[in-house]
């Protein structure tokens, strides 16, 4: 399945490293969509041979929409991916304008530190996804192998939900914010400039 993608890459390493085209185009552009394939795993195996999927998970976050997203263990690269679905379906289109224009900013913080404000819709779904299993095994994977990298994806609000869940794995203490790098495509505006410092500050 090809699924067509604006490959205009938003990066942020959380160890201020520096962008990498190659990073982007053939690792994290991959796994942002697989994130739209009902069987991830495949489209990871395709990449990574011998990668797997370990949850995948799908939850209602709307009135007319669901919001997916997985962890991956890549054990060749020494790596743990979480992806997220964007967008899908003019009814989830309606669903983000609805919840976004009718709904003040949410208050982001993390361990009692303030991260800005972020969209109400996109800190729902990310904590839907996070709270159905996605931070069950992110922890076993990081018990495993604490030393591991940590790439988060997403395209559209896919890479909304990204960004909120690498800010969230820096400053909870969960992951070493210097193995965290975010790559997000056609992302949405998420949030203030204070959640965009965050980001960039860690």
């Amino acid at each position: 399945m090809v699924i067509p993608v604006l490959l205009s890459g938003i990066v942020v390493a959380l160890a201020q490293q520096n962008y990498d085209d190659k990073f982007a185009r053939n690792i994290t552009f991959p796994l942002s969509a697989a994130a739209y394939a009902d069987d991830p795993q495949r489209c990871v195996e395709r990449v990574f041979p011998g990668g797997e999927m370990v949850k995948h998970i799908t939850v209602n976050c709307g009135w007319w929409s669901k919001c997916s997203g997985f962890v991956a263990n890549i054990s060749s690269e020494n790596a743990i991916a979480l992806s997220f679905r964007g967008t899908k379906g003019k009814l989830q289109l309606v669903d983000i304008f609805g919840k976004t224009l009718s709904t003040k900013r949410i208050r982001w913080s993390v361990n009692n530190q303030y991260l800005g404000q972020v969209g109400r819709y996109f800190h729902d779904a990310f904590h839907a996804i996070w709270k159905e299993g996605m931070e069950k095994h992110v922890q076993e994977l990081l018990q495993n192998c604490p030393k591991c990298k940590i790439w988060v994806t997403g395209h559209s609000l896919g890479g909304s939900m990204a960004s909120i869940a690498a800010s969230y794995l820096a400053w909870s203490g969960l992951a070493n914010d210097h193995e965290i790098r975010l790559v997000t495509f056609g992302q949405p505006k998420t949030g203030d400039t204070n959640f965009g410092s965050t980001l960039t500050d860690k």
